[in-house]
């Protein structure tokens, strides 16, 4: 039964958590979870330059949350700045393979901070629903920032197998199990500190993606004029109506209270992403802020 344990494992700037997800199919249950915070300044995320400040502490950290005898395989959540997620509309191009690769870095070129031949790019096609267009949605880390994640979880054994930002995940999470209809846009707002992200989608497709910095003084009147403000690039650029709902996660946005003070500024239903089902692990449910690293757990990789 061993062989059958999922390990994920998040990082962000304020705490380390991890998950062991044993079983399959209806049997499938929570066999650990352990969360650490950090010390302020230990962990900087940045796509350009390398995250952990401090590699011996925040390996002890590391080695005390993950626990003994860990899965030789992890699935990894990066804050959303420690990496780019690109939505692209393309008309032509390379069907699949390292052309595509190719083509897509080509087309990102001018949002890269550093050379393409230090990226690192993974992307899943999908429909667009027009008949010649279709959406590459991209994620581009920079070669040497997932390298310093991958060599301090290999010092405890452990090889990441997927890496994605925390965004991803939430996306996962809220889209396969809050499905809009038809032409409905949904959007997920994910408030780190420091940062926010806003995907829209239709059909379960994403179709435009921004992060951006998250606003300090007053913060839900400078964030709800940031997201009116990104709503209309999203129709300018994509042709998307506004969000009918804004899916609020994060370990800044996960409160009642939030979601309801953002409802009242920008006019639109906010709700905040819900874990699933899933069984109890011993001593309790799991806590809001595991929903990224819970739903990296459930994801097919």
């Amino acid at each position: 039964m061993v062989l059958q344990e999922v390990l994920a494992i998040e990082v962000t700037t304020a705490a380390v958590r991890c998950i062991r997800l044993g079983g399959v199919g209806p049997g499938r249950r929570i066999r650990a979870y352990a969360e650490r915070s950090l010390p302020p300044g230990l962990l900087t995320p940045s796509h350009s330059e390398p995250n952990v400040r401090d590699e011996a502490s925040f390996a002890r950290l590391l080695a005390d949350v993950v626990g003994a005898r860990p899965p030789a395989r992890a699935r990894l959540v990066l804050p959303d700045t420690s990496a780019r997620l690109r939505v692209l509309f393309t008309y032509e191009g390379p069907a699949g393979g390292p052309d595509l690769q190719k083509f897509l870095l080509w087309r990102l070129h001018d949002a890269l901070p550093f050379t393409a031949r230090d990226a690192r790019v993974a992307f899943v096609a999908a429909p667009d629903g027009l008949p010649t267009r279709r959406v590459a949605i991209t994620l581009v880390a920079r070669n040497h920032v997932l390298a310093q994640y991958e060599r301090l979880l290999g010092s405890l054994g452990i090889a990441v197998v997927h890496a994605a930002p925390a965004a991803c995940h939430l996306f996962n999470l809220v889209a396969r199990t809050r499905e809009a209809p038809g032409d409905t846009t949904h959007a997920l707002l994910n408030l780190a500190p420091g940062s926010a992200t806003l995907i829209h989608w239709q059909r379960g497709v994403p179709h435009y993606a921004r992060t951006f910095p998250l606003p300090g003084a007053e913060p839900h009147a400078a964030l709800g004029t940031e997201l009116l403000r990104t709503f209309e690039h999203a129709a300018d650029t994509a042709g998307l109506a506004a969000p009918a709902i804004l899916w609020l996660a994060g370990d800044v946005g996960q409160s009642p209270t939030s979601a309801s003070e953002l409802s009242k500024t920008i006019g639109i239903p906010c709700h905040l992403v819900p874990l699933p089902a899933h069984r109890a692990r011993q001593g309790g449910e799991l806590p809001p802020q595991a929903s990224a690293v819970f739903s990296a757990a459930l994801a097919h990789v």
